[in-house]
C-alpha cells in the first residue's frame, strides 16, 4: 500500500487501467518470477536484471536463496506483482500501451503452461506405445541419411576401441562418440 500512497495521479489511472489484466497474468504464471521477468522485460524492450525486479517487487534475497536451494521457482504475490507495476510505471505511460504485451504475455504463458500439463498427463497404453516404437523404428532404418551417420559413429568407435588398445595412457586421445539407444540397436536382431 505505501507504492499505492507514493505513486503519482498520473501512475495510479494508468495501473488501474490495467488492474484486471495484471490479475490475469498473475493467474497465468501462477506468480512464477521468471514469467514475471519475461513480461517486464516484454513491456521495456530490453531483458531486465532480475535481481532488480525482485528488488522493486520487494521480494527479499533470503527468501529467493530459500527458493533455488529448494529447486522450486521464486513465487511473487498479487500484491508484489503490483508493487512492481507501480514501480515500473513512468509517468507519461497509459494502460493502452502496455494492455496488449500483458495479454499477450498471459495467452504464452497459459499456452505453455497447458502443454507441459499436457505432457505430464499423457499416458500411453504398452500396445500404443509399442505401436509408436515401431513405426519410428521402421521410419528409422528407411532413413538412408541416417543408416550413414550410424555407420559413421560405429566407424568412429571401432578406431576410438583400436586406438584404446594401442594407448592407454592418454584419455585425450579418445574421441567421446554419442549415440543414443535407437541408434545402436538399428540392426539388433529380432526375438525368437
Amino acid at each position: 500500500d505505501d507504492f499505492h500512497a507514493m505513486a503519482s495521479a498520473s501512475v495510479q489511472a494508468t495501473f488501474e487501467g490495467l488492474k484486471d489484466e495484471i490479475a490475469r497474468f498473475h493467474h497465468a504464471c501462477e506468480g512464477d518470477c521468471d514469467d514475471i521477468v519475461g513480461l517486464f522485460s516484454a513491456m521495456s524492450g530490453q531483458r531486465l536484471p532480475v535481481q532488480a525486479l525482485y528488488g522493486i517487487m520487494g521480494i527479499p534475497p533470503d527468501f529467493v536463496n530459500q527458493a533455488r536451494q529448494s529447486g522450486k521457482p521464486v513465487v511473487a504475490t498479487r500484491e508484489q506483482l503490483d508493487q512492481g507495476f507501480l514501480a515500473a510505471l513512468d509517468e507519461g505511460d497509459t494502460a493502452d500501451m502496455y494492455v496488449n504485451i500483458i495479454q499477450s504475455q498471459s495467452e504464452s504463458v497459459k499456452a505453455r503452461r497447458e502443454g507441459v500439463r499436457a505432457r505430464e498427463t499423457l499416458v500411453l497404453s504398452p500396445e500404443t506405445a509399442l505401436e509408436l516404437e515401431e513405426s519410428l523404428f521402421k521410419k528409422m532404418k528407411a532413413d538412408s541419411n541416417l543408416r550413414e551417420h550410424v555407420q559413421s559413429v560405429r566407424s568412429l568407435h571401432d578406431a576410438w576401441r583400436q586406438s584404446r588398445e594401442s594407448n592407454t595412457r592418454d584419455p585425450m586421445m579418445f574421441p567421446v562418440v554419442v549415440a543414443g539407444p535407437q541408434v545402436l540397436c538399428m540392426h539388433k536382431p529380432k526375438p525368437t
